[in-house]
């Protein structure tokens, strides 16, 4: 699932986000969103500035991907 939804927004914005290095805010997303399975696979609570940063870099991924058909 992780790495469909990089290839889709790789798509999406014509950059390869499965790279390990960038800093583009979808791969920042893509790190926090693999911390945050990491933490679910290994039966433990992330930590309370991981869930936040999500949450931040969420907002920040929706509005550089602009609206989508969907929401048009």
């Amino acid at each position: 699932m992780w790495a469909q939804m990089v290839e889709g927004f790789s798509g999406q914005v014509g950059e390869n986000f499965k790279q390990d290095s960038g800093d583009h805010v979808i791969q920042r997303f893509a790190r926090a969103l693999s911390e945050l399975y990491a933490h679910e696979d290994g039966g433990t609570t992330p930590p309370a500035h991981l869930n936040a940063e999500f949450e931040t870099l969420w907002i920040q991924v929706d509005a550089a991907l602009g609206p989508t058909e969907e929401t048009e």
